[in-house]
């Protein structure tokens, strides 16, 4: 949002963003901070901050899929080839690594009034790389309509939201260990994805000869 503003707009919009990553990692429940707080933080006036917003929220959504954003920006977005659960783990570990360094704060959000919109934030992203960066989106639009392998794509998206969400409120230890769900989750998506190993093995993206030196 900031790229489309003017610079002196930008800049306040950036304050009040930066403000309440901090906001994030200090409140058991940040979306209850007030305005006058954050605006005093921030360096802005009220109006400013309704330039932007509509309310404390808002902000907290759009601050948290700012730093999910970041998070999706550590992932490589090349399928790096092998089987799925290769492919998957190289993504889910990322992921779910810097999930659980800030699982309490993660809690909060998701618990609070931004949760709807900051959850469907991480159901696109799953979805967008299910179906165009994975040897499963091969098989389901290969198998599928474009329309219900998009479906298909954001269901297992949405249902491996819903199985990290509730890893987040776990100990992570024993059986809760990262690289345990990791390989569990991963499994789930394959399972729920109703692909065969033959059609994962055929969707397995190679090497081209071409490029090689």
């Amino acid at each position: 949002m900031a790229t489309e503003l003017d610079p002196r707009a930008a800049r306040s919009y950036d304050a009040l963003i930066a403000t309440m990553d901090e906001l994030l990692d200090e409140r058991e429940d940040p979306a209850a901070v007030k305005i006058t707080e954050i605006v005093q933080r921030a360096g802005i006036s009220r109006p400013t901050f309704y330039q932007h917003f509509a309310d404390v929220p808002d902000l907290v959504r759009a601050t948290t899929l700012h730093r999910l954003t970041a998070i999706f920006g550590l992932i490589p977005n090349e399928a790096p080839g092998g089987t799925w659960g290769e492919f998957a783990h190289a993504k889910l570990s990322i992921l779910l690594g810097a999930l659980q360094k800030d699982a309490p704060t993660y809690l909060a959000v998701f618990s609070g009034p931004a949760a709807v919109p900051v959850l469907k934030g991480v159901v696109d992203y799953l979805t967008d790389q299910i179906l165009n960066c994975s040897p499963l989106g091969t098989v389901l639009r290969r198998e599928l309509t474009p329309d219900v392998a998009f479906a298909r794509a954001e269901f297992l998206g949405a249902g491996a939201t819903w199985r990290v969400l509730q890893w987040l409120d776990t100990d992570f230890t024993g059986a809760d260990e990262l690289d345990a769900m990791v390989q569990r989750l991963s499994a789930d998506i394959l399972t729920g994805s109703g692909a065969s190993e033959a059609e994962l093995s055929s969707a397995i993206p190679t090497a081209d000869p071409s490029t090689d030196h």
